[in-house]
């Protein structure tokens, strides 16, 4: 079984769920490797 990395809950905004963003900017963080 895999672990979970990042959870999201579609029944919320992207700005209402936590480590959603778009890492298209490199100075925002990753979140994590995969």
């Amino acid at each position: 079984m895999t672990d979970t990395l990042i959870k999201v809950d579609l029944t919320k905004s992207p700005t209402e769920n936590e480590n959603i963003h778009n890492r298209w900017h490199p100075d925002i963080p990753m979140a994590c490797w995969v």
